[in-house]
């Protein structure tokens, strides 16, 4: 199961994304659309709508970190 802080920093990265990423990663993860669906409905290929998806999982995923210490933490781009 998902703790509540997890879900939290998921929303905050899937927020945080370009528009077109988010908005299509909604779509087919969200709400369940077909790539094809998907880019009939932007007026796109469905290679872009693999390409932006590709990008927003890839961005989502670099904003989580998990920590064996610690369940989740959300970076905020500042290194350390």
């Amino acid at each position: 199961m998902i703790s509540s802080e997890m879900v939290e920093f998921i929303q905050k990265a899937i927020d945080a994304l370009p528009a077109q990423c988010k908005l299509i990663f909604i779509l087919i993860k969200e709400n369940d659309f077909k790539y094809k669906e998907v880019a009939e409905i932007l007026g796109i290929s469905v290679k872009t709508v693999e390409n932006h998806l590709a990008i927003a999982l890839k961005k989502i995923s670099a904003s989580i970190h998990f920590e064996p210490s610690r369940s989740v933490r959300l970076t905020t781009g500042a290194r350390s």
